[in-house]
């Protein structure tokens, strides 16, 4: 079955009856009343992109310079406060180096002893350790740097 015509208006006053109106006009008359009014309403609400976006530039150049004046107030290590020494134990090749060292006054998860010259020969050192070893394989000056957080201290 096709049904394709409007309802009758009687049909449409019964309807508007049961919704407590008086009919159909009294009815569509208030709707379209209620319709406009939450259209001029939906109107008054419209969203400023513009300012949203300001205010969220805004905010990220507030965290972008808070990052930054965070970053840069992490205390400086006082490197005269850090004992770190080395000894080689035999003059053959190769030569184990004894390193002995004082990290109590570092706050750091980052601590490294390297050979001087091989990036690749890199220890990593608990705050708690006292000593590490490391062997050399080359004749020379046994040369060893001490990394904190990526900074060279001794």
């Amino acid at each position: 079955m096709n049904y394709d015509n409007a309802p009758s208006i009687s049909t449409l006053n019964t309807l508007s009856q049961f919704i407590d109106y008086k009919n159909w006009r009294d009815f569509k008359t208030e709707f379209t009343t209620t319709k406009s009014a939450s259209t001029s309403l939906k109107k008054s609400f419209k969203i400023d992109t513009s300012k949203i976006l300001k205010a969220g530039i805004a905010l990220v150049v507030v965290l972008l310079v808070l990052n930054f004046a965070f970053k840069n107030s992490e205390a400086v290590i006082d490197a005269s406060k850090i004992e770190f020494k080395s000894h080689s134990v035999t003059k053959a090749i190769p030569n184990s180096v004894v390193f002995n060292f004082d990290l109590n006054s570092v706050k750091s998860d980052s601590i490294y002893i390297q050979q001087f010259w091989d990036i690749t020969k890199t220890i990593k050192i608990n705050v708690n350790q006292k000593q590490a070893t490391s062997i050399y394989y080359y004749p020379g000056y046994f040369r060893a740097k001490s990394l904190i957080d990526g900074n060279i201290i001794k």
